[in-house]
């Protein structure tokens, strides 16, 4: 099973705490960014907008389709609001 992380980037600085989270994985699959659930479209696309800490913020990035198939990335973002 696939799963692809078009954005965000690993250990891309944010100043901003609301990011996009987006990728593709198989049709119609569960997608988790850690606690938070979407679902692909018919195309395998997802997209969701999560809230990051300030400093570091480990991503798990989740996928499961009906099948039982299951997929798993992580991503290290980081959150810098100070100077």
């Amino acid at each position: 099973m696939i799963l692809e992380i078009i954005e965000p980037k690993e250990n891309f600085t944010y100043n901003n705490p609301s990011i996009k989270v987006s990728g593709k994985t198989s049709a119609y699959a569960e997608v988790y960014v850690n606690d938070i659930q979407t679902k692909a479209d018919e195309k395998g696309y997802f997209s969701l907008n999560y809230n990051l800490d300030e400093g570091e913020n480990l991503l798990t990035i989740t996928a499961n389709n009906q099948d039982g198939n299951y997929a798993e990335k992580e991503i290290t973002v980081i959150l810098q609001t100070q100077e």
